[in-house]
Order: structure tokens, then sequence, then C-alpha cells
């Protein structure tokens, strides 16, 4: 004859009388380890309603020696690469329409050492028809400066920033930005200086 089968009985929480001190430090280093886990998930995110800032995104780079070589056979003037200081980044290189008759300009974007922007502009356009493409303005001069041994002349671009445009044997070289006088100097210096890149 088999034994009846008996019913465990139900587990019941229990009474907090019969919770010892022990019990409870459990319970407390438990629940301070789950706000230790939650403060350390919390304090790696953060939230911003306006979105990234600028200064924290990293700015592209370009290989401009890359870019150059394919945009030789895109234009019909002569093409220079500059070279330029180590730490200067180039950010942006493109080949432009600038006018509706399809006059180009190759224009290449860099961050100089102390973080500022100067852009170099190549072409065969006419000055007036490039100033006003770089800086949406009329082309009004502001002056003369030397520089790499030529005379370019001076305007304001946008926010009042430097620009500064030349010719070099069969092309128009553009500069401007927010870089100090003493980086406009070295470019310009490099770009006169640089060879003119041959066609693929």
């Amino acid at each position: 004859m088999t034994a009846p089968k008996t019913t465990p009985p139900p587990l019941q929480k229990p009474n907090r009388a019969s919770l010892t001190g022990k019990d409870m430090v459990g319970s407390m280093l438990i629940l301070a380890a789950i706000i230790l886990l939650g403060a350390g998930l919390l304090g790696r995110c953060s939230f911003n309603p306006t979105g990234p800032d600028p200064a924290d995104i990293p700015a592209p780079t370009v290989d401009v020696a890359a870019g150059l070589g394919r945009a030789v056979d895109r234009v019909d003037f002569p093409v220079r690469q500059p070279e330029l200081p180590e730490d200067w980044q180039a950010t942006t290189l493109r080949v432009n329409e600038i006018d509706p008759a399809g006059v180009q300009a190759v224009r290449i974007g860099w961050l100089t050492s102390d973080g500022s922007y100067l852009r170099l502009s190549q072409s065969d356009a006419d000055e007036g028809t490039l100033v006003a493409y770089e800086t949406r303005q009329a082309a009004v001069g502001q002056g003369m400066v030397s520089a790499a041994g030529h005379d370019w002349v001076h305007y304001l671009g946008e926010r009042d920033e430097t620009v500064w445009v030349t010719e070099v044997d069969g092309s128009r070289i553009l500069l401007t930005g927010t870089a100090t006088e003493t980086d406009f100097q070295v470019m310009a210096e490099a770009v006169v200086e640089a060879e003119v890149l041959p066609a693929r």
C-alpha cells in the first residue's frame, strides 16, 4: 500500500518580526549595488535637447593628393598641390561650377594649426566671378597685399572673412577664411612654389 502524497505548504513571506539583522544587511547591500549600477549607466549618458555640440564632432579628413589627381582631369587650367604644415588638416575638396557658363574651380579647405579655417580656390575664372562666388557678394577690393613675390588683391568675404586673390601662370588663386595673416602667408608661399600637377 502506497503512502498518501502530501502537498507541501505554500510559501509564505516571512514575518518582518522574524527577519534578522543579517537579512536586513543583505537587502541593503543588494539595493546599494542596484543604485550604483544605475548611477554608472546614467553617468555615461547625457541629454542635449538642441543636439550635439558641433565642437565635439571631429572634422572629416580628405586625401588631397588623390582628390587633386582626379580634379586635374576635370579642369582646363593648371592645378597645384601646396605642401603645408603637417598639423594642418584638409577637410574638404571639391570641383564646383561657379557660373552658368560652366567655369570651374578646384576648392580645398583646411583647418590650420590653431583650428582656424583657410580655403584655397584655383580657377581660370575672371577675378570678379571667382570672388563673387566665394564671398556671395559683389567684389569690392580693400587694397593690396604682398605675399610670395606676388601682389594679391584683398577683399572681405562673408562674416568679414579675409580674401586674397592673385594670378599665377594662368590660374586664378584665391585664399579665404578665418585664419591668421601668418597662415595666409604660409598658404600663399606654398601655392606659388608648388609644381603644376600633370594630367593623368
